[in-house]
């Protein structure tokens, strides 16, 4: 029987690192065997907040996930967030003298020139489709004959700020790593019908990225500072609240229900206790919804694209998949659909998931790739 091909990531929300190790298993579901989590100030305007603390951090994370699967980890697949990433999309041709098939290092040498972007490193590039002589959309073109080969072409850049710091980081405790772009991988587990567009928006504790999906590769990427968190500050700041209070308030919140002046929440909190109006903290809370509403349309102006109203709002995170009538608050911002997402997959589909489990399945999709062409490789 051959061995299971294992992964372990590092996944790095703006408010927790999360560590996951795991293979596939059958019918391509994912099985965890290692996990680690540590709390950290985390990141914001693309600057992490108590960057003297990130390697202890790192540590614990790594050190429960070793734990729990019972041995070292050698490699960890990276995924860089949204605040740390760019993305570049341009169109590549190449030639054929006669009309022959088309190979896989045909394909190849469409990627071979990127794009350069001063203070970036490229970390990978992604198609969004190839076509044949100008004809129809493919993914597949290797085997398909023709003249010319085009192709839309996405490419991934890692801030060089942030590769130094982890490179650094986790070699010097003998772990070789690999940076993914996160937002990428989260599509990737998120979105199958790849003839059609996706747009996503993962808004997490402090941080929130935009992109929209086809194919492969993303269109475009942008993110903005502002998340779940926001929106406990601005209740603990309006109700005179402590911060654990507000944050407790916000898991109570339920946008959809009709409230009268003296209807009140009451949150409890070990010996802390308060009382608050419920029409006050809707208020509150809609509001902040409706900011981040305006910087989630400012993204997808800036990006450039028609993306007609049609196009659901896809959303994931934790910020505020979890509260209730926050996606109606936001569709009407929008003007267009909102719907939560989260992976196909048994006891990880949660929307504050989708990150860690689309990094974790993009490196067992890499090793996998790798496998696979050494033996065409050795083969041919």
């Amino acid at each position: 029987m051959p061995k299971i091909k294992q992964a372990a990531i590092l996944d790095i929300g703006s408010e927790k690192l999360t560590v996951l190790a795991g293979g596939h298993g059958i019918n391509k579901t994912i099985n965890i065997k290692g996990f680690g989590e540590s709390l950290y100030s985390g990141f914001a305007g693309g600057e992490f907040l108590e960057p003297q603390k990130l390697l202890r951090a790192v540590t614990r994370a790594i050190e429960q996930a070793e734990e729990n699967m019972k041995s070292r980890i050698k490699e960890l697949y990276i995924g860089v967030p949204s605040e740390f990433c760019k993305v570049c999309v341009k169109e590549f041709a190449i030639s054929f003298k006669i009309n022959r098939k088309v190979n896989e290092i045909d394909v190849q040498e469409l990627y071979l020139d990127a794009p350069k972007i001063d203070n970036y490193t490229q970390i990978g590039g992604k198609p969004v489709y190839y076509t044949l002589d100008g004809g129809n959309k493919t993914l597949s073109p290797v085997g398909s004959s023709c003249s010319q080969l085009q192709g839309l072409l996405s490419f991934y850049y890692a801030d060089n700020r942030f590769i130094n710091t982890f490179s650094g980081m986790l070699e010097s405790l003998g772990i070789q790593v690999k940076f993914i772009c996160a937002f990428l991988a989260e599509c990737g587990v998120l979105f199958d019908d790849k003839q059609k567009k996706y747009l996503l928006a993962d808004i997490g504790y402090i941080t929130t990225g935009v992109g929209l999906y086809q194919g492969d590769g993303l269109l475009f990427l942008k993110s903005f500072s502002t998340g779940g968190a926001h929106i406990a500050a601005d209740l603990m700041e309006c109700l005179h609240i402590s911060f654990d209070l507000a944050t407790k308030l916000k898991e109570q919140i339920k946008l959809n229900l009709e409230v009268e002046e003296d209807d009140i929440y009451k949150i409890e909190i070990n010996d802390e206790t308060s009382e608050v109006p419920m029409k006050l903290s809707h208020e509150i809370v809609s509001a902040r919804i409706e900011h981040i509403g305006t910087l989630i349309s400012d993204c997808i102006k800036e990006s450039g694209i028609d993306i007609p109203s049609y196009i659901p709002l896809y959303l994931s995170g934790g910020g505020i998949s979890y509260m209730r009538g926050a996606t109606a608050e936001l569709s009407k911002i929008l003007d267009r659909n909102v719907e939560v997402a989260a992976p196909f997959l048994p006891k990880l589909n949660k929307p504050h998931m989708s990150s860690s489990v689309g990094v974790l399945e993009y490196a067992l999709n890499d090793i996998e790739k790798q496998n696979k062409g050494f033996w065409a490789r050795l083969f041919s």
